[in-house]
This record gives structure tokens, C-alpha cells and sequence, in this order.
């Protein structure tokens, strides 16, 4: 409405802003929500730098409001990650990810990771102490699929020292597969 307009100060100069930043057809709602969490043309403009241009209106309140700027994405250039769609760096800034996760995935062996196994691992806690219990006892290190589905599932040393002492050892089949890395 022209009192919510007027009130959150979207005045002709905004939406002109907005309109030459390619934001021809939002919404009152968007316009609300984009110039509450200010969200300029500038802001719009500065993501070119780093390959995106015509992000969606929703995506760039969820970066806004996550504060997802260039210098974030720029971080994880040296990891490959580029060009990815804004919902993606959405998942990565809301999990918490960040390059020194990924630096520790590839200490942990894990030396090419994409997003889907970056976001799956964090999302279950894979992290190096998780994979240390199991090589503190000696088992290979699984691929890091079956390291992440391995932590989706709870399993940890304890769990498997107790069923082995139930005799349930040849059950258990993790950690004797190959290197897959």
C-alpha cells in the first residue's frame, strides 16, 4: 500500500534503483522486505564481481539476511566452488560452512569435495574427530559418502564395540572397504 511505501521510505528513487538493477516486477512484499533489510542497487551490482547477476528476488533476501556478501563467496574460489547457484551459497551460509571446513575435510583425506558432500557433511557433523575414533581403531577411512551416511546414522566406535561384544562383529559392515578416496 502507499502508507507502507511512504512509511518504509520506498520512495519513486528505490524503486527506480531497483528497476535499473534488473527488479522490474516485484512484489509490495518484496519491496518491503528488500528495502527493511537494505538491499540497494549497490548491493545488487556487487555480486557481478563474482559471477552473479539476476540472483531472484527471494535468494537475495536470504543472502541479505544471512549477510552473504562477495568477499564470502570469494573465499571459497580456492576450493572450486564458483558459480553456484545463489541457493547454494543460501545452504552453505546456513550450515556454517566455511573454507576452514573444507580445508579440514581435505585434511582428513577427503581431497576433492563437491557441494552436495560438503553441505551433506555438515549438516551431519562429519568433522576429524568424528573419522579419528575409527582410525584410532584401526579401520580404513571410508569414502566420505559412507563416512557421512555412517554419521547420519549415529555409528560410532562405542556402538561398535558393543555389538561386537554381543557377537555381531561379522554384521558390522563398515570401515574394511577400500580406500575409496
Amino acid at each position: 500500500s502507499l502508507l507502507t511505501h511512504k512509511g518504509m521510505k520506498i520512495d519513486l528513487g528505490y524503486i527506480t534503483e531497483m528497476q535499473a538493477a534488473g527488479y522490474y516486477d516485484l512484489s509490495t512484499e518484496q519491496r518491503i522486505a528488500m528495502k527493511s533489510q537494505n538491499i540497494t542497487a549497490a548491493y545488487v551490482k556487487s555480486f557481478e564481481a563474482v559471477g552473479l547477476s539476476k540472483i531472484p528476488a527471494s535468494d537475495l533476501l536470504a543472502m541479505k539476511s544471512l549477510d552473504i556478501t562477495p568477499a564470502f563467496i570469494k573465499s571459497f574460489a580456492d576450493f572450486g566452488f564458483v558459480d553456484l547457484d545463489p541457493s547454494l551459497w543460501v545452504s552453505l551460509k546456513s550450515l556454517g560452512v566455511t573454507p576452514e571446513y573444507i580445508k579440514e575435510l581435505q585434511e582428513m583425506g577427503y581431497k576433492q569435495v563437491g557441494i552436495d558432500n560438503v553441505l551433506a557433511a555438515k549438516s551431519n557433523g562429519v568433522n576429524a574427530a568424528y573419522l579419528k575414533q575409527f582410525e584410532d581403531a584401526g579401520y580404513k577411512v571410508p569414502a566420505l559418502s559412507e563416512l557421512i551416511m555412517m554419521k547420519s546414522q549415529n555409528l560410532t566406535m562405542e556402538l561398535i564395540r558393543n555389538y561386537s561384544q554381543l557377537g555381531f562383529s561379522e554384521d558390522i559392515p563398515l570401515m574394511v572397504m577400500a580406500n575409496e578416496m
